[in-house]
């Protein structure tokens, strides 16, 4: 699908952004292993992780749906949403990725995927976040100002 001239214009995709890091953190680890916790813990943690993060993103996108706006950011945004996971975080679908992939650094109990972690967390601030911010101050003004004000970009 083309972007959009009514979007924010992100870098890529936040999904692929966020695989990237796992499929980059994996393929460190299977060169230079580096677990961090013990090994009976790894998958039923890890499993949690990805079920509480999966329940949230689905909650996240439903209140996006219920709203009648766009959750693709090559999309315009048609209204500011603050209800549901909006009230704690400006950007849940983005936490729940962030806790899928936590989910699988510890599943796969390895320490290279959080490493990794901190780097899409960097590119989805300045390539994804910060632009898409920046458009819907642009496209609704006060009203989205006074919610960035009120709610939190992550946690």
């Amino acid at each position: 699908m083309k972007s959009n001239e009514d979007s924010p214009k992100v870098i890529a995709l936040p999904p692929f952004i966020f695989l990237g890091g796992i499929i980059a953190g994996f393929i460190v680890d299977w060169f230079f292993p580096m677990p961090f916790i013990p090994e009976e813990y790894d998958v039923p943690i890890g499993v949690l992780f990805i079920l509480l993060a999966v329940a949230h993103m689905v909650w996240a996108v439903r209140t996006f749906g219920k709203a009648g706006t766009n959750v693709d950011p090559r999309q315009p945004s048609l209204r500011i949403v603050s209800g549901g996971p909006y009230r704690f975080t400006r950007n849940p679908m983005y936490v729940s990725m962030a806790l899928i992939v936590v989910g699988f650094a510890v599943w796969l109990n390895s320490l290279w995927i959080l490493a990794a972690l901190a780097v899409v967390l960097v590119v989805m601030t300045y390539g994804v976040i910060m632009r898409e911010e920046a458009y819907l101050e642009k496209k609704f003004g006060r009203a989205y100002l006074d919610y960035k004000g009120k709610v939190r970009r992550w946690i």
